[in-house]
């Protein structure tokens, strides 16, 4: 059975995740785990700084540049991941997020997989701690 989707906290807008990124404190310790995502076509870039204690997320967060979809999505992602499984954080697939995001334009909804692969990306590293921040 596939773990429960992030579309699970029900149809947010992107532009109530767009805000809330805006609000979004950001966390300025060493990380974990660190992924990053790249579409140098559209010069967009994503990275995702994870703590893992035992499997589990203990903390999200990113750092992705001012695209308001590709903030939504990352936005939702950070929030769905902390407190999961590595192995339901890495069954996540963009097709889930796009689910998750209503309203988004078709030719923008690519940018979901930019989201995700930087997540999987982060949660595949070597975990060594470092502060790899821009």
């Amino acid at each position: 059975m596939r773990p429960e989707p992030c579309c699970a906290l029900g149809g947010r807008s992107p532009r109530d995740l767009f805000e809330a990124a805006l609000r979004r404190p950001r966390w300025t310790g060493p990380s974990d785990h660190i992924g990053h995502g790249r579409d140098p076509a559209e010069k967009l870039e994503v990275i995702f700084y994870l703590d893992v204690d035992d499997g589990l997320v203990v903390r999200a967060d990113y750092r992705a540049t001012t695209c308001p979809t590709l903030l939504a999505y990352c936005e939702l992602l950070a929030h769905w991941v902390a407190g999961r499984r590595t192995e339901e954080a890495l069954a996540l697939r963009a097709a889930d997020l796009v689910a998750a995001v209503q309203g988004v334009p078709a030719h923008r909804q690519g940018r979901a997989a930019l989201a995700v692969e930087a997540l999987h990306a982060a949660l595949n590293s070597d975990g060594e701690r470092r502060s790899e921040r821009r």
